[in-house]
């Protein structure tokens, strides 16, 4: 895929996959830290190195390693170009362990403006079959994940209705950041319009089942950066994925003891939580963020 927002376009040579002893190292500090600090439950977004089902076999180890206790949830997000039978049959299985999520921006003239592949041709055709399969195997329509920008609200009353119609009742809907070349991005303020119009049509989004949760932004929530979020990249941990890369909001490395991170991470805690912090602070847009919450959230 080559999406026209996503940030590996702009940042493909800085990217590095993590191994799988060093996820183990992370998982392994989660769990030492909340046996210390009486923690229940972290939810894990393995999302943020484009499309994550490339990684499956390292998926798959994830899953099977943090069964040693009962403190993970995981979730994922793909573009439903890798779907095959045996990886559908497997988040099957493990369904208590990890959620598949698929994106998917709308009808098909809107899905095709951004999410295209290598060879500019629209991906519709490729997520829907791999969404039908899914729900054809689950018994119900997954999660969908929809990019909202300037397009989808001009045309949001045709949105809305492509997905009611199709049965894609729970859908998260995620403000668009770093595309500001392809002139679509959108004001917070509209965006939260846009959120209540969603609600009135009785979707079922993870927005309102914690709007004053310190999330992101990005879903209508408020900031995590400094209170909830962590992010793994290239071996360090950032506040929020939109600073990959970036040194001076390094938190940590991969093996930091998640009770030094969480000291680290309080110098980027912020009095405006309503404000995006990377807006805030950083002038020009660098990266696309991810997501991560529970108590807390991470992501790998």
């Amino acid at each position: 895929m080559n999406c026209s927002y996503c940030h590996l376009r702009r940042n493909r040579a800085k990217h590095e996959n993590m191994t799988f002893y060093q996820i183990k190292l992370i998982l392994d500090n989660f769990m030492e830290y909340a046996e210390e600090r009486r923690v229940e439950r972290f939810k894990i977004g393995l999302v943020g190195g484009g499309e994550p089902l490339l990684q499956f076999d390292l998926i798959k180890k994830i899953i099977n390693y943090s069964k040693r206790c009962d403190l993970f949830s995981f979730y994922t997000i793909t573009n439903g170009t890798l779907v095959t039978e045996e990886i559908l049959s497997f988040f099957k299985e493990e369904k208590n362990k990890i959620n598949l999520n698929f994106s998917l921006d709308g009808y098909r003239e809107l899905h095709n403006l951004c999410r295209k592949g290598h060879d500019d041709s629209g991906s519709f055709d490729v997520v829907m079959d791999a969404v039908k399969r899914y729900t054809s195997m689950f018994g119900e329509e997954p999660i969908i994940n929809c990019t909202v920008h300037a397009k989808t609200i001009e045309m949001r009353e045709k949105v809305f209705h492509f997905f009611k119609s199709n049965g894609f009742n729970r859908v998260c809907f995620s403000r668009m950041i770093g595309g500001y070349d392809l002139g679509l991005n959108i004001s917070t303020e509209s965006f939260e319009h846009f959120l209540l119009e969603a609600l009135v049509q009785g979707f079922d989004m993870r927005q309102l089942q914690k709007m004053d949760s310190y999330d992101c932004t990005v879903y209508g929530m408020k900031c995590g950066v400094g209170r909830t979020n962590i992010f793994y990249a290239n071996g360090n941990i950032f506040p929020c994925g939109r600073f990959i890369n970036l040194e001076d909001y390094v938190i940590g490395q991969y093996d930091t003891p998640i009770q030094d991170v969480e000291l680290n991470m309080k110098r980027f805690h912020s009095n405006s939580p309503n404000q995006c912090y990377y807006d805030s602070h950083i002038a020009e847009q660098k990266t696309f963020p991810l997501s991560s919450t529970n108590g807390r959230e991470e992501a790998l």
